[in-house]
């Protein structure tokens, strides 16, 4: 059992994303594009989250995904409530990008 416990954490982030061709069909590529742009947020704010989460055992990694979720809407929200940018896509895209 422990010499396919590698190959399970390969194939974890694989199934949900193989599956999500026969469940969404048309919208398999928008969600499977928004599900890499979260998990690439995700591993860009780990260190940030792991300094903030230091004392739990994953060192804040199950906190990364949020943390980035929260940071980027705080910042498009404040660009749209400031006038600076309007509250668009192409706002949201570039502030992720």
């Amino acid at each position: 059992m422990k010499r396919f416990l590698p190959l399970l954490w390969w194939l974890l982030p694989i199934l949900p994303a193989a599956a999500s061709f026969f469940v969404l069909k048309a919208d398999a590529p928008a969600y499977l594009l928004w599900w890499a742009a979260l998990s690439l947020s995700g591993l860009v704010f780990q260190p940030l989250a792991a300094r903030l989460f230091r004392r739990f055992p994953d060192s804040g990694w199950s906190f990364s995904k949020p943390l980035s979720l929260a940071c980027a809407s705080f910042v498009v929200f404040v660009l749209a409530s400031l006038r600076i940018l309007p509250f668009r896509q192409w706002t949201i895209l570039l502030v992720y990008a």
